[in-house]
């Protein structure tokens, strides 16, 4: 990492001595020239916590922007430069808050989803409500969230870690770390994935050093070698000759990519072109919840392109499905069984492009910054191939009007 600039704030009054330190770097062997915004906080004289405002490194100029929007916000509650004397402390009235503006109504629906919380006493819809928050920015929401861990059903400890992750909540680490010791397999798994989220980069380094040491010694040195095409083709290796951990191989050099954009790089490539089929298949769909939950605009735009123009492996008619050259099988038999061999169904794919444009109707709603980047991600991945003849059927519906059934044509998809 090379230092690009620095800045050490302080803030001091009554008993209070905080400090909150921003930097911007630029990430080595980058060849396309990206940044990180990190940042660290607490009492002067103590261990600071760590955090990052950047999950995966960006351009210079929206570095600069995170860079800049960081100090002069903690200016505006009171943090000077440690270079430069104190301000003159003067209180003033608060100006009141525009009515009818998008942030105005994300307040109101913070607030109104807060409120509903404290009144929900079924687990499972508190756990409806926790997700909901997660979506945007609740300035204290995250106390009222994990007043909430280990009260109920397993999905509402899920909805837990996953807000806290999407809020790259630095300041409930411990409650992560706990939910990381879950009796629930799932609860474990995006309790790491939100814990990657909420630290800093050396640390998450810290926390995959088990996970790197169970990699093939060809993806391990590939990773080390830090070349782009030398990673992609590991892992194309891998998947062609179905190893059989290839699925956490995929999932473990995801969770890579956070700190190294190069891994991030190899692994579109291999998102890009690989089969949805049997063997890799739960990595896929693995990498595409938590590239929502990561809001990596790339990889869930790569992913959800995929869905909407790949075709099912096999369709699901009545619990059973057929597969050239092996036969009928039993869907819940065969998925139930360690090594599958059926994978993305009909029905998988619908849910997984449904996922897809709910995620982003539902940062659209809120007006939230994340929402013109990922749509824009998701547009740019379509090309003249994806385009299909259009097709249509005829159809007889009702008439009030005519009081009888006419013939219509219409679209299908």
């Amino acid at each position: 990492m090379k230092l690009v600039k620095k800045i050490r704030l302080v803030f001091k009054e009554g008993n209070s001595d905080k400090v909150y330190e921003v930097d911007l770097v630029e990430v080595a062997g980058s060849s396309s020239n990206r940044y990180l915004v990190n940042f660290r906080y607490g009492r002067r004289g103590r261990t600071l916590n760590e955090g990052t405002k950047t999950v995966q490194p960006v351009a210079l100029s929206e570095a600069e922007k995170l860079y800049d929007s960081i100090v002069v916000s903690k200016t505006n509650k009171g943090y000077h430069d440690e270079a430069d004397p104190a301000p003159p402390r003067a209180i003033a009235p608060k100006a009141p808050k525009p009515s009818g503006t998008a942030s105005d109504a994300r307040a109101a629906r913070n607030a109104a989803l807060l409120e509903a919380l404290a009144d929900e006493s079924n687990s499972k819809k508190r756990a409806r409500i926790i997700w909901n928050l997660g979506q945007s920015d609740v300035e204290g929401g995250a106390s009222a969230v994990v007043a909430y861990v280990n009260r109920g059903d397993w999905r509402e400890d899920y909805s837990i870690a996953w807000t806290l992750g999407r809020w790259r909540d630095t300041e409930h680490v411990a409650t992560l770390e706990k939910l990381q010791r879950h009796s629930d397999n799932k609860v474990k798994e995006i309790a790491f994935e939100a814990l990657m989220l909420a630290v800093a980069p050396s640390r998450v380094a810290t926390l995959l050093e088990t996970e790197k040491a169970e990699l093939t010694p060809q993806v391990r040195a590939a990773i080390e070698s830090n070349v782009e095409t030398s990673i992609a083709s590991a892992l194309n290796a891998a998947i062609n000759e179905n190893a059989s951990n290839v699925n956490r191989t995929l999932i473990t050099c995801y969770r890579f990519a956070l700190i190294n954009p190069i891994v991030h790089r190899a692994l579109l490539s291999v998102f890009t072109r690989c089969e949805l089929r049997p063997g890799i298949f739960k990595a896929v769909r693995r990498v595409f919840k938590v590239a929502e939950l990561r809001i990596d605009y790339e990889m869930f735009a790569c992913l959800a392109h995929r869905f909407d123009t790949t075709k099912a492996y096999f369709r699901n008619q009545w619990g059973h499905a057929y597969i050239p050259g092996q036969g009928s099988m039993r869907v819940d038999k065969e998925l139930a069984r360690d090594n599958p061999r059926l994978a993305y169904s009909d029905s998988t794919r619908q849910y997984l492009r449904r996922r897809a444009w709910r995620a982003m109707r539902r940062l659209g709603r809120i007006d939230s910054n994340h929402y013109i980047p990922l749509a824009k991600a998701v547009l740019l991945q379509a090309n003249d191939s994806d385009a299909v003849e259009p097709r249509s059927r005829e159809v007889y519906r009702w008439s009030n009007e005519g009081r009888r059934s006419q013939r219509q044509t219409v679209a299908t998809k």
